[in-house]
């Protein structure tokens, strides 16, 4: 389990996971940033020293249908 370590304004009602376990799966070492999380490297930074060769970023940038077209191969 992960929890995102960088809550945006609009998150205040939890609680910032304070972790930044890694997993593995077929060989492979991977580790999680949400979305807001990969604007910091204190959130990369663990994987990284942890093994980790592969980042998923699952993301929701809340951005409106057109701005999103417009940024989604730019986007992370």
């Amino acid at each position: 389990m992960y929890r995102k370590t960088h809550l945006s304004a609009g998150e205040s009602l939890f609680e910032p996971g304070a972790a930044f376990p890694v997993f593995e799966l077929n060989g492979v070492t991977y580790g999680i940033n949400i979305c807001f999380d990969t604007n910091f490297a204190d959130a990369a930074a663990p994987l990284v020293a942890q093994g980790a060769r592969l980042m998923l970023v699952p993301a929701q940038n809340m951005m409106k249908r057109g701005a999103a077209e417009e940024w989604k191969l730019l986007h992370n």
